[in-house]
């Protein structure tokens, strides 16, 4: 199945929304004592690139 442009960018914004969800859970996780601090850093700084990547592919559809 091919996607238009726009479909695209609809599911890239929906996986972006996600990945920041995704960073605030480890906040919470780490903040509440559940995670602890080195493994939400690197959980976190994984999903800020994977934010920005999706970022990216967003603004190159525009």
């Amino acid at each position: 199945m091919r996607f238009c442009k726009r479909n695209r960018f609809f599911h890239y914004r929906i996986a972006y929304g996600s990945c920041q969800e995704a960073k605030t859970t480890v906040e919470i996780l780490v903040l509440s004592g559940h995670l602890d601090r080195e493994t939400g850093r690197r959980w976190w700084a994984d999903l800020h690139r994977i934010g920005g990547l999706l970022w990216g592919l967003m603004r190159s559809l525009k």
